[in-house]
């Protein structure tokens, strides 16, 4: 009877005053009494003779401290002192199972979960804030406090406040951490998740589970679970990536089926839906190099392949060229300078890289943009990508004439879209290995200006505010990206100290503006051979087995050869020699078809033979253009202006265009006399031709929403501009049909502002200003 009153007293003495001691306690200064309240409840417990009993009253004091919002760390600090052995106290107990419970597994599981929630939505870039900013309010209040990181550790035995321990929770437990632990790139309604960095190493259960195998008690965790583990601090980066995963990796034998997993992780993004809103999209494809820079770390690869960048079909799929440009663009820009062109032309092999630059040559609005506005992420990715040999440029050539070419050839209507991005980018591809950086033919000037994608923050610059203004030295302070691939840095200006944003045209690698003086070009003018190669490979392969008359791609190709290639050899049978044979054919066709009486004029069969003929002279909708190419190939265009203006001084058949214009046969027109105005020498013929090109304008621009015909006019403009240098007569300098096509193009402007795009209006300026 003694003993049975002895252990309630025992029971009520811990439920009653004992439990209350330790919550008073833990939450005050007096953390140091928490030791001592539980080395009194140790003593109470071991007192009682059953087991069964012990067992129960120590579930109670664990749940009433739960309950209670009982912080982590004197909980962890109960723990510990829970399972301590100490010499003269109860020597056949195992503590250690004694402290084991359901009730401490259910706590540990659930602590373990809501911290994976709480970490995931405080990490969840793509998380709307201001819609959880109650929510977040809310959950603060009730979290619990203390150390987590230290209840979590003392849980599997691995303290740091006392020696190496087993387990106190199951080892279901522990699989149960590692599923909260470890997430998905989608969540469960299958939309995408993205994580900023964990640079910190704020995610205390990662740090510990992966602590846990770091000592090697892995018995209880399979090799998936390790795997998974190490892929989500992959995932997540930072510091315990850095100091623990990564290191774990070196040592593991599992280290190959991480990279089998990661290498399909990313693979799997890269071929997914990406976001449509494009702030996100540029988040995303951050996050992804991110993680593909890691791995090439870890494999000590230097390829895309594992990446699944690698795949042509991928790229040349179109549908999602902006999300697999950036997520290049971003690696690149993390890869060291002398492991990009290996990572691009793995091999040797230049396929790859003919197969991006067509992805993301930009074909739409091609009449109205300029060449170079249409592949300005053409020349982003070239110069992060650093200097590409003469050999490898020419394979990429030869390789994009026989993509062209198997395209041309099939002559499906489907596929003109690929098509025209196939030009332009071999367009492209050419003007990287014939033509200079910047400059004149065959030189360029000395380099000053700056790669922004080589920019580093703590690099010494120069900082220009205005061109001629005198140059101040800088440090640049921060590289930003949130505008990528157009980056732009926050510098410090060395005499003054102050920090401002810039941009990179306005950093200048020297003190002093750079004179005129001239270096060789990057490709050295003794490369005649190279350039009859490329030019003989097009004449054979698009040239010959197309008819350039009809053919609008082998047409292009013939102004690549003349403008880009050149000619590096004459005579019979040489590449000048096929081209001039067909062109000059061409316009003798056109001089016959124009020959026919008025009223018997087929315009429809002239627009094809005009086209043709002026997109080999380089009018260039798909490819660089170039308005010298009749000059250069000595042809004579006199007999086709001679026709084209007999007809536009014929008053009966203008009365009848003006009545229904052909506006195609009118555009061709137009196209035809902007690259051959300039051969006109005589007076009379270019008087004549003002006239047809005012006339021009007159058809073309009838209707208020003429844009897409305004065009035309304003090339036509901006020729006739060059040509009238050549002449000294003030009447054709200052002539009035000059200057109603310059009002005709004034009110195109006015009437269609808002469409017209920016290539366009920086030319009609550029013009205006120089007529003054």
């Amino acid at each position: 009877m003694g003993e049975s009153t002895s252990t309630v007293s025992v029971e009520d003495f811990i439920l009653n005053d004992l439990l209350r001691w330790i919550l008073v306690h833990g939450s005050t200064s007096q953390r140091s009494s928490v030791g001592v309240d539980f080395k009194i409840l140790k003593l109470c417990l071991y007192s009682m003779t059953s087991v069964s009993r012990q067992t129960e009253i120590w579930e109670t004091v664990l749940r009433e401290l739960i309950k209670a919002y009982c912080d982590y760390t004197t909980i962890a600090d109960g723990l510990l002192v829970m399972i301590s052995y100490e010499s003269d106290n109860c020597l056949n107990c195992d503590n250690e199972n004694f402290v084991k419970c359901k009730v401490l597994d259910t706590f540990a599981a659930d602590a373990a979960n809501e911290f994976a929630n709480s970490f995931r939505r405080s990490h969840d870039i793509l998380r709307d804030h201001n819609e959880d900013a109650d929510d977040d309010e809310e959950e603060s209040n009730v979290l619990r406090k203390g150390d987590l990181s230290l209840f979590l550790r003392t849980c599997v035995g691995i303290s740091s406040r006392s020696h190496s321990f087993g387990l106190l929770v199951s080892t279901t437990v522990v699989k149960q951490w590692i599923v909260s632990c470890c997430q998905s790139t989608f969540n469960a309604d299958g939309d995408r998740t993205l994580m900023h960095e964990d640079e910190s190493g704020a995610n205390v259960l990662l740090q510990t589970l992966l602590s846990l195998n770091s000592i090697q008690a892995t018995n209880f965790i399979s090799d998936d679970e390790v795997v998974k583990l190490l892929l989500e601090s992959w995932r997540e980066g930072g510091k315990i990536w850095i100091e623990t995963a990564a290191n774990l990796l070196k040592l593991t034998p599992l280290k190959e089926e991480f990279i089998v997993r990661a290498s399909s992780s990313l693979c799997g993004e890269v071929k997914s839906q990406p976001p449509t809103d494009h702030a996100v999209l540029e988040l995303v494809s951050e996050a992804w190099a991110a993680r593909a820079k890691k791995l090439l770390d870890i494999s000590q690869s230097k390829s895309l392949e594992s990446l699944g960048l690698h795949d042509a079909l991928l790229w040349d799929s179109g549908n999602q060229s902006e999300f697999l440009f950036l997520c290049l663009m971003y690696l690149l820009y993390l890869v060291e300078a002398k492991d990009r062109e290996e990572l691009l032309f793995k091999n040797a092999d230049e396929k790859l890289f003919v197969h991006i630059l067509r992805c993301i040559s930009e074909t739409n609005g091609a009449l109205t943009n300029s060449f170079e506005s249409r592949t300005v992420r053409n020349q982003q990715f070239v110069d992060i990508v650093g200097n590409v040999s003469e050999s490898v440029l020419e394979g990429c050539c030869v390789y994009g004439i026989d993509l062209l070419s198997s395209l041309a050839n099939k002559k499906a209507s489907n596929d003109d879209e690929t098509l025209n991005r196939t030009l332009t980018a071999l367009s492209f591809l050419m003007s990287l290995l014939f033509c200079p950086v910047r400059g004149t033919e065959g030189t360029h000037e000395i380099e000053d200006d700056v790669n922004p994608t080589s920019v580093k923050e703590g690099d010494s610059l120069w900082y220009e505010k205005a061109e001629g203004e005198k140059r101040v030295k800088a440090t640049v302070v921060k590289v930003h990206f949130d505008d990528f691939p157009d980056l732009y840095f926050t510098i410090r200006v060395d005499e003054s100290n102050a920090e401002k944003q810039t941009v990179a045209k306005k950093l200048k690698r020297s003190p002093n503006p750079q004179s005129n003086e001239r270096l060789e070009s990057l490709v050295s003018n003794d490369n005649s051979e190279v350039r009859d190669r490329l030019g003989r490979c097009i004449v054979d392969k698009l040239l010959l087995p197309n008819d350039i008359g009809v053919n609008e791609v082998a047409a292009e190709c013939v102004n690549i050869i003349i403008s880009q290639c050149g000619f590096a050899a004459l005579g019979l049978g040489s590449v000048k020699y096929e081209v001039f044979k067909m062109v000059s054919s061409i316009e003798s066709l056109l001089c016959d078809t124009m020959t026919a009486p008025v009223n018997e004029l087929s315009l429809d069969d002239c627009i094809p033979l005009l086209r043709s003929l002026s997109l080999s002279m380089g009018y260039g909708i798909y490819t660089t253009p170039s308005w010298k190419n009749v000059t250069a190939l000595k042809l004579d265009p006199s007999g086709s202006i001679s026709k084209i203006l007999d007809l536009y001084e014929n008053p009966g058949w203008i009365t009848a265009q003006q009545s229904c214009p052909m506006q195609p046969f009118h555009a061709s027109v137009a196209m035809w006399l902007t690259v051959a105005l300039h051969t006109i020498t005589d007076e009379e013929t270019y008087r004549r031709s003002l006239a047809s090109i005012r006339l021009l304008g007159d058809l073309l621009l009838q209707n208020d929403d003429s844009v897409s015909n305004s065009i035309y006019i304003l090339n036509a403009a901006a020729s006739v501009e060059v040509t009238s240098s050549g002449f000294t007569n003030p009447v054709l300098i200052e002539s009035e049909d000059e200057k109603e096509v310059f009002a005709q193009l004034t009110r195109s402007f006015v009437n269609s502002h808002r469409s017209v795009s920016s290539a366009w209006t920086d030319k009609f300026t550029s013009l205006l200003r120089a007529k003054g």
